[in-house]
């Protein structure tokens, strides 16, 4: 993650999983976040809800809507509009076992970007 307007940089370094929960699939995040001088644990987590078989909506744990998804070609271009700010998201599949997420935020006081590559966790055998 880049915070273009002090310069500071950090990352966030963790684990995530889906789990059902309600007829959605709960995600939940959790990891160590270093920014600038900063760090400590960080948690996360989302609901995804299916309309149909290739999209999803994603909300946030309070129940409020973040964004859709769907990627079914691929890749998925999406916003996110938290008053006054705009996120500007991409969703980039690389691999059977990995995606892409890039987010560009802007706003009266935020111009950052956060890069977040996803990996399976493959199994030891």
């Amino acid at each position: 993650m880049t915070d273009r307007q002090s310069g500071a940089s950090g990352t966030f370094t963790g684990s995530a999983a889906y789990t059902p929960h309600d007829g959605h699939l709960r995600y939940e995040e959790e990891g160590q976040l270093c920014f600038g001088d900063y760090g400590d644990t960080a948690f996360r987590r989302y609901d995804f809800a299916f309309p149909s078989t290739a999209t999803a909506q994603v909300f946030f744990d309070d129940g409020r809507a973040f964004h859709d998804l769907d990627l079914s070609n691929g890749h998925w271009r999406t916003e996110h509009f938290c008053d006054p700010d705009h996120y500007d998201g991409i969703f980039q599949v690389i691999s059977d076992n990995a995606y892409v997420c890039q987010w560009a935020i802007s706003g009266p006081k935020k111009d950052m970007a956060l890069h977040t590559t996803y990996q399976r966790a493959l199994p030891i055998i």
